[in-house]
């Protein structure tokens, strides 16, 4: 019974590991923000270029 349960905290303790903590969730939150920013001028830009053409 024992061993099973430390096998279980140590798959526990390697899940939690891997879960992104707040801070992170939000840097990768406004990482994807700026590059949808950027996505958008970038498309603006291009929808310009091909009217002109």
């Amino acid at each position: 019974m024992g061993l099973v349960n430390k096998l279980k905290n140590k798959l526990h303790l390697k899940i939690l590991k891997k879960i992104p903590t707040h801070k992170q969730l939000i840097h990768f939150y406004n990482a994807i923000k700026a590059n949808t920013e950027k996505l958008k001028v970038l498309l603006l830009i291009k929808a310009q270029k091909t009217i002109i053409d």
